[in-house]
């Protein structure tokens, strides 16, 4: 009996409008909720803010990552947090791995160069070891409260 099933988690749903903004960036999707508390605090960067802060570095900023392989704009204070905003000063670029270690921290990494080294291997093992370093600053930063 799927079908009863279907029917009681479509009445529970709460209903939300989204509206797409679609402009030359990628499309820029918003909320508007109607008395969902979980979806009130979610808050995208614009593809504009997005673009700036790229603009200073599109690489990981912990890792040293090239840019070409899943990089995130990644909310500096985080989207749960109350004082959290969208603004171009509260973004970092931070790989998946790296975005996934922070979590909820309040941790900044400042912009650097990608890393860059022909041997595939060795450029493979120092961002390995950049994120090492990266993990070992956040438990600090979390220890510290």
């Amino acid at each position: 009996m799927n079908i009863g099933r279907e029917k009681k988690t479509q009445k529970k749903r709460k209903k939300c409008i989204v509206s797409i903004d679609i402009g030359r960036e990628s499309p820029y999707i918003s909320y508007i909720n109607n008395g969902d508390k979980d979806m009130t605090k979610r808050n995208e960067f614009t593809p504009k803010t997005k673009k700036a802060i790229r603009a200073k570095g599109d690489c990981c900023w912990a890792c040293g990552l090239p840019g070409w392989v899943g990089i995130e704009v990644d909310h500096i204070i985080p989207r749960n947090h109350k004082d959290s905003h969208n603004g171009e000063d509260n973004g970092q670029m931070l790989c998946s791995a790296c975005n996934n270690i922070k979590a909820d921290t309040v941790i900044v990494a400042k912009p650097r160069k990608p890393l860059w080294i022909e041997d595939q291997r060795k450029m493979a093992q120092q961002i390995h070891a950049n994120r090492r370093k990266w993990t070992v600053l956040v438990r600090r930063v979390r220890a510290r409260g």
